[in-house]
């Protein structure tokens, strides 16, 4: 496992100038997630480049938050970890029950997986190409949630979050920002996994910035049983989220809606009466 956060540098240090620069001066640790399991005794938290199968994502997230300044989690978790899903290709990391809510600036990017890759396609081509290798997959149940984050401004990219009440919780002043991620759907973005009875996409309560311009930006929000972005972020903070680009109630080719509970709109992408938006938001 040597020399992997070397690799990671020129991206981190682009998503640190876009995201952090304004507020801080330093970046902080890099821990690289090595195993899909879900320890979190000191075995799975010491996150050491030297030592194989020794960070789980929960006790990479321990580590983050005890860390001072703007940390990032990488993976790189081999083949021969149980997780592997052989059939498609990438990697299951099932909670046993909640992760650690994130309290400190973090940045979670599934793209630095090797063999994964962000979208390449235009809007004019529509769709998403993205080839995701880390699902965050939970166990259905209706009080779950996947990702939060309570204090600090978080980062997501490239990750596949599904089968959870709540995939992915804003919850701090944020500006937060979700790049290039399935939310809702299973690892191809083509079938959706909700959770029992309702659930969330993504819920806002901070300031975020939800997909963008750029192909590589686009996500993909589709599968949620109740609503696929509530943003509350207009009540709770001075900015309202932007919420751009992106594939909402609709699979990744652009094309399929996917058959699912919602609660209002057409399946189509950033319109205002869209599939699964609670609210709207303001445009670039």
């Amino acid at each position: 496992m040597s020399g992997k956060a070397a690799g990671l540098f020129l991206l981190q240090a682009v998503l640190y100038a876009s995201v952090f620069a304004p507020a801080h001066s330093a970046r902080a640790a890099t821990f690289i997630v090595d195993n899909t399991g879900d320890a979190s005794d000191v075995t799975f938290q010491a996150c050491s480049d030297a030592v194989p199968g020794d960070c789980s994502l929960r006790g990479a997230i321990i580590r983050a938050n005890a860390s001072t300044g703007i940390d990032s989690i990488a993976f790189d978790i081999p083949p021969s970890d149980p997780g592997y899903m052989a059939g498609s290709a990438h990697w299951r990391i099932s909670p046993e029950s909640d992760l650690p809510a994130v309290t400190d600036d973090l940045i979670v990017d599934g793209y630095t997986q090797p063999g994964a890759n962000a979208n390449t396609l235009s809007p004019d081509q529509g769709g998403s190409s993205a080839a995701l290798k880390i699902e965050l997959h939970g166990n259905g149940s209706g009080s779950s949630t996947g990702l939060a984050v309570v204090g600090g401004k978080l980062v997501v990219r490239g990750l596949a979050m599904n089968r959870f009440q709540t995939n992915l919780a804003l919850y701090s002043p944020g500006q937060h920002r979700v790049e290039g991620c399935f939310i809702g759907t299973d690892i191809s973005g083509m079938q959706s996994l909700a959770a029992n009875g309702s659930s969330f996409g993504i819920r806002l309560r901070g300031q975020a910035v939800i997909g963008g311009t750029l192909p590589a930006l686009r996500n993909v929000i589709s599968g949620n049983s109740s609503i696929g972005i509530w943003d509350e972020s207009g009540t709770t903070t001075a900015q309202p989220s932007t919420i751009q680009g992106n594939l909402i109630g609709l699979g990744a080719d652009g094309a399929t809606v996917l058959p699912v509970r919602q609660r209002r709109g057409t399946g189509r992408t950033d319109r205002r009466r869209q599939r699964g938006l609670r609210k709207p938001v303001r445009r670039q």
